[in-house]
């Protein structure tokens, strides 16, 4: 059965391939537009020539990885193009070699050494062997101005982006990440902060792999975004700026147009946090202008995507599978943090300020435990049927663990910040750069510090709703914790 399938048949939704095989019987999907097809058997051409032990490899890419790495929202740059470049350019088959190797090594729930160096510490030569190969071919890439050879060093990076993280060598993965952002401005000058490929040229496929490619970037940007309280380096500091924020649309043809509209506004938003943080209102007055003007205009688009995402719903309610169910709630997630981080983001000396949004909060905790609760069928099925397993716990897209840390760091509601860590340590699982378990001990260890004898007078514990932290013993800033 091909990978696609699988998912198809656990969601009901009509099967059209995986973008690689070609398409079924056209059926409308509301996730993204059907992307152009590649014969399978070309694809199989392309390792024919391999050991059977490389084969295997590049089966379990096709049927395991891709549909681990994708998670809740297609993605035209794994499901098509990684396969369709793997088949023709030797450096991509080997990086997807490498990243297949470590994930099946993470599958079969091998531990890799944490602390080594970038790749000497595998386990698994094969991963090695390929990484090495990968890493030669792409000199020539390297060194050439051809457009076609950044597109593929590009691609690379994304899979050693995927490779880093897997190990959890997340630093080394966002040098990666930086490093993909300055190989994108050089094919598609303003998209990588932009998820914008109209500044692309050249025939309808080129612009096509283009667009994919930014919104890979993209995604992985906006993750690591909401991770780091500042950029660091190689990553630009605003994204978009914002003085070119745009109005939100009145209308959605698919979830992934909203999606993208939505990471646009949130990384907006983290702009607009950064700028008053750095700047404030009262040290610079021509900053402190702009930023009350963008303020308002963006909880109003916020409230302009809402509209139209409720009216999207309405619209396609009955066509819906389950996983887009879950994806229209992990988006309402991801608005109501967005739209916390607005309201906040010019008051930057007063953690009380977040009292003011208990309801958000507990929305968030609350949307979180149904999504969860809801994916249980689909992951079991997933699971029955060979399309994952249990111990393989990373996807690279976003997910529930960003929200949930956002809100135990920043709702001092004990019982709201209690069941956001609860969730966070029931999930074994990794988002991109995020690692559910590491992400909750943080917080944990936030709560413990901000909270050191303030109930202790209090004779059912820190579950009371009747008293909130002091500003003063909050935690004004968190960022020594995840760098």
């Amino acid at each position: 059965m091909r990978p696609a399938c699988r998912r198809c048949v656990t969601t009901g939704r009509t099967c059209d391939g995986y973008g690689v095989w070609g398409p079924g019987d056209g059926g409308k999907r509301l996730m993204s537009t059907q992307a152009p097809a590649i014969s399978y058997n070309h694809t199989r051409a392309a390792v024919s020539g391999l050991p059977d032990s490389d084969k295997r490899h590049y089966e379990w890419f096709v049927h395991r990885t891709i549909y681990k790495l994708v998670g809740i929202f297609d993605s035209p740059f794994w499901e098509t193009l990684i396969l369709q470049m793997s088949s023709s350019e030797p450096a991509v088959l080997h990086a997807v070699l490498t990243v297949s190797s470590v994930h099946k090594s993470e599958t079969a729930n091998i531990q890799l050494s944490e602390g080594a160096p970038a790749v000497a510490g595998m386990q698994d030569y094969c991963a090695l062997r390929h990484y090495n190969r990968s890493i030669g071919l792409l000199q020539g890439h390297l060194s050439s101005d051809n457009p076609t050879s950044t597109r593929i060093a590009l691609v690379c990076c994304l899979l050693f982006v995927s490779l880093e993280y897997l190990q959890k060598r997340y630093e080394t993965g966002y040098l990666h990440l930086s490093n993909g952002v300055r190989l994108l401005e050089l094919i598609a000058p303003g998209s990588s902060c932009k998820g914008d490929s109209d500044a692309t040229g050249g025939d309808k496929s080129t612009d096509l792999a283009t667009e994919w490619l930014a919104d890979a970037v993209w995604r992985l940007y906006i993750q690591a975004r909401m991770l780091k309280s500042s950029p660091s380096r190689g990553v630009p500091k605003e994204a978009p700026g914002l003085g070119d924020l745009s109005r939100a649309p009145n209308s959605f043809q698919s979830l992934n147009q909203a999606r993208h509209e939505l990471e646009r506004l949130l990384s907006t938003a983290y702009s607009l946090q950064e700028r008053g943080h750095r700047y404030g209102l009262e040290d610079d007055l021509p900053n402190a202008f702009e930023l009350l003007i963008v303020q308002p205009r963006l909880r109003n688009d916020l409230a302009t995507w809402l509209q139209s995402f409720r009216e999207f719903k309405v619209k396609n309610r009955a066509s819906l599978s389950t996983r887009e169910r879950l994806a229209y709630r992990l988006l309402l997630v991801y608005q109501t943090m967005a739209y916390i981080i607005t309201e906040t983001s010019l008051t930057t000396d007063n953690e009380c300020v977040f009292d003011s949004y208990e309801n958000h909060f507990t929305s968030i905790t609350s949307s979180s435990a149904k999504i969860l609760f809801e994916a249980i069928p689909v992951v079991l099925a997933d699971v029955s049927n060979g399309a994952c397993q249990h111990s393989s716990s990373y996807v690279a897209d976003m997910g529930l663990v960003p929200p949930l840390y956002y809100c135990a760091l920043k709702c001092r509601m004990p019982y709201i910040r209690r069941k956001a860590v609860h969730i966070l340590s029931q999930d074994l699982h990794q988002e991109g750069i995020w690692h559910a378990p590491l992400a909750a001990k943080i917080a944990s260890e936030i709560t413990r510090l901000e909270e050191v004898g303030f109930y202790d007078d209090l004779t059912d514990g820190p579950t009371s709703r009747l008293r909130v932290l002091r500003n003063q013993c909050r935690c004004q800033e968190t960022a020594e914790f995840v760098t």
